[in-house]
């Protein structure tokens, strides 16, 4: 793993490594810009507390990703950072998020749990998630923001509280 001066982002996984999990170091406060972007082995990922910025593309295309625990510390996920994650099914975001615009582009997700507290779906978060079939709103959401769910051919269930 590449990993700035100060252990505090997470800059590059290497994608030849064969493992299927990685936990990142508690410590690390960033993944960076397609830090592990097209890996095809990883299938479960462990973020650590503390952990406040997935940055852009930074799981991008990782195919065979099905897991991964976002924790209340993040407030921004860049966009499509988890873009084109086929097998990523379902996700919950934290209450405190504060950026997550287009986050979540053209991947796998069925079903989106959104924590109260959230204050808006931001701007194509969920942008081309053809096989999104349920996402339920807290009552803390003050706004949906435009695209939030563009094609989303899928969606059977939305509820607004």
């Amino acid at each position: 793993m590449l990993f700035d001066i100060g252990g505090e982002t997470l800059i590059q996984y290497p994608n030849g490594k064969a493992a299927t999990q990685y936990t990142v170091p508690a410590g690390v406060k960033s993944i960076a810009d397609s830090a592990f972007g097209s890996n095809t082995k990883l299938t479960k990922v462990t973020l650590p507390s503390g952990l406040t910025t997935i940055s852009a593309y930074a799981f991008n295309l990782c195919s065979a990703l099905s897991e991964i625990n976002i924790p209340s510390s993040v407030t921004e996920i860049g966009s499509q950072a988890f873009g084109g994650c086929k097998k990523l099914k379902t996700v919950t975001l934290p209450a405190g998020i504060q950026s997550w615009s287009g986050a979540f582009y053209n991947s796998g997700i069925e079903t989106a749990v959104l924590s109260d507290g959230i204050e808006f779906i931001d701007e194509k978060a969920f942008e081309k998630c053809t096989a999104l079939k349920s996402v339920t709103i807290p009552s803390s959401v003050e706004e949906i923001r435009i695209g939030a769910f563009d094609g989303c051919s899928a969606l059977e269930t939305l509820v607004i509280p």
